[in-house]
């Protein structure tokens, strides 16, 4: 199911100059009902797995996720900057990741909740104006456990607003 997404990673990498392509593998993804974006470009040079429930390279997702009742299956990862660079950012990168942004929002047909984590991503979710209800929240990168909970709780909203019937269960 994220065949679609990893066609268009693998596209935006290459529109990037020393772009360096992102692997994405969150369970059914193209179905979940909530998107998170994530900063991604410099502050993640190499991305594999993003998005699995299984991708906890800094050791703060798993927490995240599981303490907010997300179930593999409920979310879809894309990254602000949709690949990796080795360089600072710059205006047009930023431009340039809205509209991958846009294209990565319509592989979803069942979306209701964007989630911008991280100040790039709410300025790149900004430009992009999902119709889908888009929440912010800090990155739980150097974070403490206080700002951790309250992220926790922002992923448990998005869930909470996405599938206010549970994951399982028919609206």
């Amino acid at each position: 199911m994220t065949d679609a997404i990893n066609e268009l990673a693998a596209e935006a990498a290459a529109a990037y100059p020393g772009g360096t392509v992102y692997a994405y593998a969150a369970q059914d993804a193209v179905t979940a009902r909530i998107l998170v974006v994530e900063e991604g470009g410099p502050a993640f040079p190499e991305g594999r797995n993003i998005g699995a429930p299984d991708d906890d390279v800094t050791g703060k997702w798993a927490g995240i996720l599981e303490g907010a009742g997300f179930e593999p299956g409920m979310w879809s990862w894309w990254n602000a900057i949709p690949c990796g660079l080795d360089r600072p950012l710059t205006a047009d990168d930023k431009a340039r990741g809205a509209k991958y942004l846009k294209r990565a929002i319509a592989l979803h047909p069942h979306l209701e909740v964007v989630l911008a984590v991280g100040l790039v991503a709410q300025q790149v979710v900004g430009t992009a104006r999902p119709s889908a209800r888009v929440l912010k929240t800090r990155s739980p990168l150097r974070t403490g456990a206080g700002q951790r909970e309250e992220i926790r709780g922002m992923f448990e909203r998005a869930r909470l607003d996405a599938y206010p019937f549970g994951f399982h269960r028919e609206d």
